[in-house]
């Protein structure tokens, strides 16, 4: 009974103490040209079609619709924060995928007029991927320690982005990738909050979201003719 008490007690202490410090990589395919504004060029209207996707490679056969704050939370607020990127950007649009849509007639008819009442479409496919075998065995080995033995936990963030016109010709297509380790032990405590997970996430969307629009005003993609 004793032993049994005191391995409680060592669980609960180490879930209490244990520290969590996030370290992401550089972005993958970031544009190397140089920025180019563009300020003569008419208006155009955009309609914003956002897919967010998450998978468990090991687990998940196929990747999963969720919902946009289910990867990032106030994705509303990173999004916005990169749209002046686009200097000729006039009225816009936002629709986001539910899984639920295949079975919403009128959702997906929504989705179509959007399409059609826009100059472009730009679609924008975020995906969040991790290996099960790696959380699985990360979890025993950090339960088994107490959280003493550092375990290093990896996501893979995605953004593809494809652009076009509301007649459907794809016209542009972009892809951005980051890597986040998140390291969890209780030593690592004294490292907490300056390298918190959620915040390194959000750097990656924001660094994504603003090199792609940086890149598709350069160039001058986005054009009334």
């Amino acid at each position: 009974m004793k032993i049994t008490k005191l391995l409680i007690l060592i669980a609960l202490l180490s879930s209490l103490l244990a520290g969590c410090v996030a370290f992401r990589s550089g972005l993958q395919g970031e544009y190397q040209g140089v920025a180019q504004k563009k300020t003569d060029n008419r208006p155009v209207n955009v309609l914003f079609h956002f897919t967010h996707l998450s998978q468990t490679r090991g687990l998940d056969a196929i990747p999963k619709v969720v919902g946009k704050n289910s990867v990032i939370m106030s994705f509303d607020n990173v999004f916005s924060d990169a749209l002046p990127e686009l200097e000729n950007l006039g009225s816009f649009a936002t629709f986001t995928d539910d899984a639920g849509d295949v079975n919403h007639p009128e959702r997906r008819a929504l989705l179509d007029s959007l399409i059609k009442a826009n100059d472009y479409t730009v679609n924008i496919r975020f995906t969040q991927e991790h290996k099960f075998s790696t959380f699985f065995l990360g979890g025993c080995l950090s339960t088994v320690t107490a959280t003493l033995f550092p375990v290093p936990y990896h996501w893979t963030y995605k953004m593809e982005t494809s652009l076009r016109r509301n007649d459907g010709t794809v016209i542009a297509t972009y892809s951005r990738r980051a890597r986040l380790t998140n390291w969890v032990e209780a030593l690592l405590l004294i490292a907490y909050p300056f390298a918190p997970q959620d915040r390194e996430r959000e750097e990656i969307f924001i660094e994504m979201f603003h090199d792609t629009f940086k890149q598709i005003n350069s160039e001058n993609v986005l054009t009334v003719s």
